[in-house]
């Protein structure tokens, strides 16, 4: 399938149209201005239009430093003459076939709220840059919020005493803490990517496991349940768990997260 053209790659980023978008041509002289970035910045559609994105986004006398701006028309620069090898991702048309290249920018905004973009290059039909397109991926200290509390979850449950454990949408082990790795015997690198339930499930309840990692897909919990999970070394624990579908950025399934208490000594 071809490229998309300019209009199409601006309708591809205009449908996160709650988030700030920006479009500019070779010349860095803004075509695309939505609502949020107007309201982000200050400057409605009709101000924006034909300015220079870096006049828009960083006028002289709104404490932005020439240092700053200078840096702003470089990045912008490079990503107009990015290519494919030397980008971060590439998004693709409905087709499948690449049709944007995506580049990360930090931009700050007129109002001093900094706010990091995802930009992407605009082809037309026969394969030439004819501009950028931008998408706000969030204002910069919600981004570090955000990784702040990825980090400090990621503390926890490497640290928690019980095992917890995930898998991905095709049921294979992604996610495998200290005290999975102390209950059953198997290190994080031996378990990566194997399938749950043939590496820790006896067969005569991998029917079971299955129902439960498709009703996780399908976005439920499923809570208390009781399976026997086998060790390295062959030893069977009585374990109570707790699965919990695993969820990205848009809200997608993306797989499932278990917590387990192992409570073989009280089925003794």
């Amino acid at each position: 399938a071809p490229p998309l053209d300019e209009s199409e790659a601006a309708a591809f980023l205009l449908g996160g149209a709650s988030l700030p978008v920006f479009g500019v041509d070779l010349g860095l002289r803004v075509t695309v201005w939505n609502q949020s970035i107007a309201e982000l910045t200050g400057l409605s559609s009709q101000e924006a239009l034909g300015r220079h994105l870096v006049e828009a986004l960083a006028p002289e006398g709104e404490e932005s430093s020439a240092s700053y701006r200078r840096q702003l028309v470089q990045a912008l620069e490079a990503a107009l003459q990015s290519s494919p090898s030397s980008c971060s991702s590439v998004c693709s048309s409905p087709h499948g076939s690449p049709s944007t290249e995506v580049s990360k920018l930090q931009i700050q905004a007129v109002d001093w709220q900094r706010h990091q973009f995802q930009v992407a290059t605009c082809r037309s039909k026969m394969g030439v840059v004819t501009g950028l397109l931008g998408l706000s991926t969030g204002c910069r200290a919600e981004v570090e919020q955000g990784s702040k509390i990825a980090a400090d979850l990621r503390r926890v449950i490497d640290t928690a005493c019980v095992p917890i454990f995930g898998v991905d949408v095709g049921g294979c082990i992604n996610e495998w803490n200290s005290a999975a790795v102390s209950t059953f015997g198997w290190s994080r690198e031996e378990t990566a990517g194997r399938l749950l339930v043939e590496t820790v499930i006896t067969d005569s309840y991998q029917q079971e496991a299955a129902k439960i990692l498709e009703r996780s897909l399908q976005g439920r919990e499923t809570t208390n349940f009781e399976m026997p999970f086998f060790t390295k070394s062959g030893w069977r624990w009585e374990l109570l768990l707790s699965a919990t579908p695993r969820r990205g950025d848009a809200g997608e399934v993306i797989g499932t997260i278990f917590v387990a208490q192992n409570i073989t000594e009280l089925r003794k």
